[in-house]
């Protein structure tokens, strides 16, 4: 099963950031918190009640955002 700690925040973040959003503007748009928002670009679980949430909301994120399920799990390793 995929982990929450998989997801590539870093790229998530790099989308929204092209779009010029600010992660409030991307909350509003996932009906999410900001808080939310910022644990799925830099980690933690704490906003959401488990990990597969929080997988879920980034699934949701990525379609917003016009990612792929493969560029929502790729590493960033060079």
């Amino acid at each position: 099963m995929t982990q929450a700690h998989d997801v590539n925040g870093e790229l998530i973040k790099l989308r929204r950031e092209e779009r010029g959003w600010a992660q409030a503007d991307l909350a509003i748009r996932a009906c999410m918190s900001v808080k939310q928002i910022r644990q799925i670009e830099e980690g933690g679980v704490s906003a959401f009640y488990s990990e597969s949430v929080k997988v879920s909301a980034a699934k949701k994120v990525a379609g917003i955002l016009g990612m792929s399920s493969e560029d929502l799990w790729a590493t960033t390793d060079a």
